[in-house]
């Protein structure tokens, strides 16, 4: 993006991920944004939220302003990030996670792996794994 980022780069793995945070609090509200969204499709989300609690949205590997991907980008890989972005920022505490669309299969990951972490979910309109196995080809385009 041609545009100065808004929050910070942070070092995750030898690459760099963007990372805004906004307020304070002692439970973290983390935002996953949907597949082809970035850190920006929160911004009227998280700033409001901000006023009352420490808030996260970040931009995924290869979106906004983060470094491009490594060879694989499956939704393993990025709840891998979202969980190396939040050892960088937030240490192991307890969060709260808001994920939309492609982002709430992002955020279950994460809460499969590591359940201790989530104090919370909050989903808005998440896909189901089901509908990422055996995709047709012409899905596949799409994405």
């Amino acid at each position: 993006m041609g545009i100065e980022a808004p929050g910070k780069i942070i070092d995750v793995g030898g690459r760099g991920l963007h990372v805004l945070e906004l307020g304070s609090g002692p439970v973290p509200v983390v935002f996953e944004a949907g597949i082809a969204a970035s850190s920006l499709s929160w911004q009227l989300v998280q700033r409001p939220v901000s006023g009352f609690a420490r808030t996260l949205s970040y931009d995924r590997a290869g979106f906004g302003w983060s470094e491009p991907a490594p060879a694989s980008a499956t939704a393993l890989d990025a709840a891998l990030d979202l969980e190396r972005m939040l050892n960088a920022t937030v240490g192991t505490r307890e969060i709260v996670l808001v994920g939309h669309s492609f982002g709430g299969l992002i955020t279950r990951i994460f809460q499969q792996r590591c359940p201790d972490r989530v104090a919370g979910m909050v989903l808005v309109d998440p896909v189901i794994r089901a509908e990422w196995k055996g995709m047709s080809d012409e899905r596949k385009a799409m994405l």
